[in-house]
């Protein structure tokens, strides 16, 4: 696993046209990085159901280091930018990746399910 890989990461919501930073909220149960937009449908208005727990933001943070560390380990440099997937249900795209930085979108397809 790459050191610091969770200090250098910005974790935003994939809903939106432009990036919003999602944010550490708690839950009944556990902790979850949501959309800042999560919070108004508890006030009536229309709110963003993007949510991603810790462990699933764990998982895929581990997915992209071990990208990074596999390219290092044959002396490469490897840029992720605009690389996709999904991880359970929960689609990634790293919006840009640099040594000091990795902004990443989240959109959790299971929130759109209801």
């Amino acid at each position: 696993m790459i050191r610091n890989l969770w200090s250098i990461t910005k974790i935003c919501c994939g809903c939106h046209e432009e990036p919003i930073a999602m944010r550490l909220q708690n839950g009944p149960k556990s902790v979850f990085y949501a959309c800042p937009e999560y919070d108004k449908k508890y006030h009536g208005e229309k709110g963003c159901p993007n949510r991603v727990s810790t462990e699933i933001v764990e998982q895929i943070l581990d997915i992209l280091g071990e990208k990074i560390e596999e390219a290092e380990q044959k002396g490469e440099e490897i840029n992720l930018t605009n690389y996709r997937f999904t991880h359970k249900m929960v689609e990634c795209v790293v919006l840009s990746h640099s040594p000091f930085s990795l902004k990443i979108s989240l959109k959790n397809k299971r929130a759109f399910l209801h």
